[in-house]
């Protein structure tokens, strides 16, 4: 069976994720991966906060069973709000989340596994928005209970070094972090 995969880019960005979260989609795709993008267009901050709703609608309504959807920054909460919104079971990977630490997540969400470092500027000045769902969990990783979440310090001493909010997507180990992230979803599905 192929697994479809999704890649949902953060906020911000006018490339669509070109120099980001799409710098995985050759490793999924060797991996056989259907890759989807949904790409959403640049949003502000004011354009995040009204329209983050309306956007996670729509991927909500692409999800099928089983499917595993790939978030970086903002693209985490557009994931976290489709899978709660669609209710079929699916899987996720956070790099970097744009979420606060101990997001709760629906029970139709069967793993996650989140990339997080504490050099991650981005997610840790989000915290401090307030009535908003982001956080600092790209900073510190996920800090509640769940045991369907595993974090992944991508600063500490088991894998290659990517600080900062996008490091995963430094061309220096991006290739080593996109087959980590195929053979976890392998392992996993």
């Amino acid at each position: 069976m192929t697994h479809r995969v999704f890649l949902v880019h953060g906020f911000n960005v006018s490339d669509c994720g070109a120099k980001s979260i799409d710098r995985l989609r050759p490793a999924l795709e060797a991996a056989g991966f259907e890759v989807h993008d949904f790409d959403y267009g640049w949003r502000g901050l004011i354009g995040v906060r009204l329209l983050n709703e309306k956007t996670a609608d729509k991927l909500s309504s692409l999800i099928q069973e089983g499917d595993v959807l790939i978030g970086h920054s903002n693209g985490c909460d557009l994931i976290h709000r489709a899978i709660v919104d669609s209710e079929l079971d699916c899987a996720a990977v956070f790099i970097n989340p744009a979420l606060d630490t101990d997001t709760r997540f629906p029970p139709n969400l069967k793993w996650l596994d989140v990339y997080h470092n504490h050099r991650d500027t981005a997610t840790w000045w989000a915290r401090w928005l307030v009535f908003h769902p982001w956080g600092a969990m790209g900073r510190v990783g996920y800090k509640g209970d769940d045991p369907r979440v595993r974090n992944f310090d991508t600063m500490g001493p088991f894998l290659p070094h990517a600080p900062g909010h996008s490091g995963v997507f430094n061309k220096k180990v991006v290739g080593f972090y996109s087959r980590f992230i195929a053979n976890r979803i392998h392992d996993r599905a």
